[in-house]
């Protein structure tokens, strides 16, 4: 699997993730995962890691017009 794969399909976030606080929604459901804006499809979720380089939270915005579904992020 390359760095832009994606290996999650079709899953609830509200069962994955029961004690997170969703901002604006009941429960989404995300066609897969990634931490890299520039590999976003849309449906995904996009993980704004915090990196050694970069901090993801820094590129939401990119994945958001990738089509990002939804952003997990430690801050608002």
């Amino acid at each position: 699997m390359d760095d832009c794969s994606s290996s999650i399909t079709g899953i609830s976030l509200r069962e994955l993730l029961p004690r997170a606080e969703f901002v604006g929604a009941g429960d989404i459901r995300v066609a897969g995962c990634c931490a890299d804006s520039r590999c976003c499809n849309p449906g995904d979720l996009f993980a704004a890691l915090p990196g050694e380089a970069t901090d993801g939270h820094d590129h939401a915005a990119a994945a958001v017009q990738r089509g990002a579904r939804a952003i997990l992020a430690q801050r608002p």
